[in-house]
């Protein structure tokens, strides 16, 4: 396989093992082999074993938004954008976020040097996410009331109702309404826990909503 081949990728926002075997024709081990030399000499970028792009790809879409989104869409399969990602997108953080973090129903798992993370959920929570698009193509994020549910969902083992949680978190609430509550209780009635009800109750209450 000539190195001229990863020219006809440039313009795929992403390529797998079997994008250069449709191109070339070549056996397993070959392909493997080049991709081992391409990844050595940085000329293809490899997000996870079998998901690539090449180097002129990556610079260029790198530098779009929503890019890294969908890769995360494309590295592990069902999952949503949430977390601190989607949280941090709309400011409800204070701190800065750089990384990826993703939910699905499968096993947790990092992947791009924990760039990529992935956290896993019941099937009942797998919900709450709208479409996005990069260059046409699809991925799902969190609404910010299922990003936020999702947030003290895996912290409300250190959570007290009787704590300003919205202090203790370090949130800004100022973009959530009522209905943004509402949405975050109907997640909560799926899985029936009184516990997180009552860290929404207790969010609603110092988020000064008016």
């Amino acid at each position: 396989m000539k190195k001229d081949i990863l020219k006809n990728l440039d313009n795929l926002i992403y390529f797998t093992k079997d994008s250069l075997r449709t191109l070339s024709g070549d056996s397993e081990n070959t392909i493997s082999m080049n991709i081992y030399r391409w990844k050595k000499s940085g000329d293809i970028v490899a997000f996870k074993n079998g998901v690539y792009a090449t180097k002129k790809s990556y610079d260029i879409n790198s530098k779009e938004e929503g890019y890294f989104k969908f890769i995360s869409s494309i590295l592990l399969k069902p999952s949503y954008i949430s977390l601190s990602t989607t949280l941090s997108g709309y400011d409800i953080l204070t701190e800065g976020v750089y990384n990826i973090t993703a939910i699905t129903t499968k096993l947790p798992k990092t992947y791009f040097n924990a760039k990529y993370s992935y956290r896993q959920i019941t099937e009942k929570l797998f919900c709450g996410y709208e479409i996005k698009h990069f260059k046409g193509y699809e991925y799902y994020e969190a609404t910010k009331a299922k990003a936020l549910f999702d947030y003290i969902y895996y912290r409300s083992h250190r959570l007290d109702r009787d704590m300003n949680i919205v202090e203790d978190l370090r949130l800004r609430l100022d973009l959530f309404t009522k209905d943004d509550f509402k949405e975050m209780r109907s997640y909560v009635e799926s899985i029936s826990s009184k516990k997180l009800l009552n860290i929404i109750n207790n969010l609603e209450k110092n988020a000064h909503i008016n």
